[in-house]
């Protein structure tokens, strides 16, 4: 009995957090997110795309034209903690793939995570700081 009635708990636990996912509450019980992809690219030169996703959602391709010009999104982490979300850029004859967000179970970390394209690479507040510090070197495509 006791069993059966913690399942049947826990069972309404679950949907009722699922379905919340689905409101305007939709970040009851978990964190909420936001992240930037910004072209900080000289001006003049080719636009910058960016192509971002999870597993369950493909964000799709972005043209970023203008210097300052942004593509962001907003979630909800997943209730296991497990949420992915990584990006592919490119510019000109350049590209990169990273991890735009990664769940973990640090107390301190960000609500907001800005990835920034410049010249000369990758650049995030991504390590927990405020610091804006270059994460990666572009590849070449050949």
């Amino acid at each position: 009995m006791y069993s059966t009635m913690m399942k049947t708990i826990f069972t309404l636990f679950i949907t009722s957090n699922m379905l919340l996912q689905q409101t305007t509450l939709a970040c009851f019980l978990a964190s909420k997110f936001h992240i930037y992809v910004i072209n900080n690219l000289p001006p003049y030169t080719p636009p910058l795309r960016v192509h971002c996703q999870s597993r369950n959602d493909d964000l799709g391709y972005h043209d970023l034209v203008d210097r300052g010009q942004n593509f962001t999104w907003s979630f909800c982490e997943s209730f296991a903690v497990n949420t992915l979300y990584f990006c592919h850029l490119w510019w000109d004859n350049k590209e990169k793939s990273f991890d735009a967000f990664k769940s973990n179970f640090h107390i301190f970390r960000l609500d907001t995570y800005l990835w920034y394209a410049t010249k000369d690479g990758i650049y995030s507040n991504a390590d927990y700081s405020q610091k804006v510090v270059k994460k990666y070197d572009w590849d070449i495509i050949h």
